[in-house]
């Protein structure tokens, strides 16, 4: 992943550690080095968004629950309360993905949102010639599908999220990834 200082310059010279209002860094060392840290691989612009990413190599930078490995993370910049649905679930995902949701300092310092997943149960937005294995009783084993991971009616508040892949037992691979303002209401 991104998650190293920055190198810019800073206008905040002498002030240790601190805030450097309506400068472009937001977190200067004093000596006029900027430590903002970019702390996400691609940024989701707009909703419904989909990408096919690799966390091959990407470093492990994130915490996710459960076992660790390389990470693909995701920012998500929530201007008014929503509703979202994640899901790795797409005929490109050919390792068995996890799926956490962030939020994070300046310097890529994260706190988890407790919305995590390994395996989903469905792959309700699959193309209809899509059946995952696990899912398929005529599946020969020449397919390497794998039940999604997915979170469902997520309410995110107005701040910066990290939505972040990484791999159960630290693998890692191709995936597809969706995320969608969701249409139901969470019960």
């Amino acid at each position: 992943g991104n998650n190293s200082p920055g190198t810019g310059t800073c206008d905040c010279y002498g002030i240790s550690g601190g805030d450097a209002a309506g400068d472009a860094c937001g977190v200067c060392d004093g000596e006029n080095v900027c430590l903002d840290q970019e702390c996400y691989d691609d940024i989701i612009s707009s909703l419904p968004f989909t990408d096919i990413a690799s966390n091959v190599d990407m470093g492990d930078d994130f915490n996710v629950s459960g076992s660790q490995g390389d990470d693909y993370a995701y920012l998500l910049v929530v201007d008014s309360p929503i509703y979202i649905n994640v899901s790795t679930c797409s005929e490109k995902t050919d390792y068995d993905t996890k799926l956490e949701i962030f939020t994070a300092d300046a310097l890529c310092v994260e706190t988890t949102t407790f919305q995590y997943d390994d395996d989903g149960s469905t792959c309700p937005d699959a193309d209809d010639n899509f059946i995952p294995c696990a899912q398929n009783p005529d599946c020969d084993g020449s397919q390497t599908y794998y039940p999604p991971s997915e979170l469902f009616n997520i309410s995110l508040v107005p701040v910066e999220y990290y939505i972040v892949v990484d791999g159960y037992n630290g693998n890692s691979g191709q995936f597809g990834i969706s995320v969608s303002e969701s249409t139901e209401s969470p019960e």
